[in-house]
Parts: structure tokens; C-alpha cells; sequence
């Protein structure tokens, strides 16, 4: 009889944790809707010294097919088709960029120029938007481009989102690049999310 009493315990709670995911993923779309179409539920997350908020929903994405670091970090939005990046480069990496942009004034100009010239050449019929800057409450310079283009000709056409920041740790100076990526049809609703994403990076 106690065997029987454990063989279905056991089997209910592997029916609970098998159906959590299901649940959270019905959740985040229907709080995602109901938001009109915003992000809402945020949590803290982190990667290599810096801290940024995401929604609840997003979970950790193994594929990383769209970094360019593979050990940076990578949270996707199924059911939104969502992905969220956070890569951190030093100034070691940095030393080997600027020979190609030596244009460029500043070790975190030179990564997001770095970035998204990465991005642009690894994509067709590419569209870029101009620069521009998000403050932040701690007056540090977070840099952010729009980047529209598809993998292959006539493929589907993707918006990348990316922001270049900086943090000091124990005095060395790291750079960070945050990249949110969807498909175009929903990007529209995703640039305020994007601003507010990396204006409370810390």
C-alpha cells in the first residue's frame, strides 16, 4: 500500500512540474496582451556583473544562435517569438576592434560599432537606424541602434534591438551588449520596452 501511495505521488508531482511550463508560457502571453502589447512583471536578472529586468516568462534559451559570444546569455519569449541577449566583452577584446574603427573615440563606441557591424554583415538587405542614447539614473551612456534585415534574400525580416553600455568592477572597465531580437511585424511594440530595459541596467 505504501508503495502504491509513493508511485502516485510521485507521478502527480512530475504531472505538476511537466505542466508549470505550459502555464507560465499561457501566462506571459496573456499578460503580455492584456498590457496592450507592453511588457509588464519584471524580475532581475543577471550576467558576469550587471544586473537588467526582463518579464517573468522569459526563460533561458540553449540555442544562443543569436549571440555572438557563445558565453554570453540568452532568455526567449516563445510564444512571442522574443529573444534577449547579454554579452560582456573586456578591454583585452576591445584592443583587437579598434585597428577597424579607428574613427571611433572611446572603447564603448568602439564595441557597438564592433556589434553592429557584425549584425549588418551577417544579414540581407540590412537597414540601420541613427544612434541614440537612453539615460540612465546613474548618468552612465547606454547606446542603442535598430537594425531591420533577414537572414537570406526573400527570408522573413527581423528587428534587432542593441544597446551598448559600461560598468567598472573592481576598477576595470567592462563593455555589455544587450540585443533584443523579433520579427518585424511585432518590433513596433518592443522599442519602449527596449528603452526601459536598458535604462535600469546596473
Amino acid at each position: 500500500m505504501k508503495r502504491i501511495k509513493k508511485s502516485f505521488l510521485f507521478f502527480f508531482c512530475c504531472l505538476i512540474l511537466t505542466a508549470c511550463p505550459v502555464a507560465d508560457k499561457d501566462n506571459g502571453l496573456k499578460k503580455f496582451k492584456e498590457n496592450h502589447f507592453d511588457f509588464s512583471d519584471f524580475k532581475r536578472c543577471y550576467h558576469k556583473g550587471i544586473y537588467f529586468f526582463l518579464p517573468s516568462y522569459f526563460r533561458q534559451d540553449y540555442n544562443k544562435s543569436y549571440l555572438y559570444k557563445k558565453d554570453g546569455i540568452s532568455l526567449v519569449n516563445d510564444e512571442n517569438g522574443i529573444f534577449f541577449s547579454c554579452e560582456r566583452f573586456d578591454e583585452n577584446e576591445v584592443e583587437d576592434y579598434k585597428f577597424a574603427f579607428q574613427d571611433k573615440k572611446n572603447s564603448l563606441d568602439v564595441v557597438h560599432a564592433f556589434y553592429i557591424e557584425e549584425r549588418r554583415n551577417s544579414m540581407e538587405d540590412v537597414r540601420i537606424s541613427l544612434l541614440h542614447q537612453v539615460k540612465q539614473k546613474n548618468k552612465s551612456k547606454v547606446f542603442y541602434q535598430v537594425i531591420e534585415g533577414s537572414k537570406y534574400s526573400y527570408g522573413t525580416k527581423m528587428v534587432y534591438f542593441v544597446g551598448t553600455g559600461e560598468k567598472k568592477i573592481q576598477e576595470k572597465t567592462f563593455y555589455y551588449v544587450f540585443q533584443m531580437v523579433s520579427t518585424k511585424e511585432i518590433s513596433a511594440y518592443l522599442i519602449d520596452d527596449f528603452r526601459t530595459i536598458l535604462s535600469r541596467i546596473y
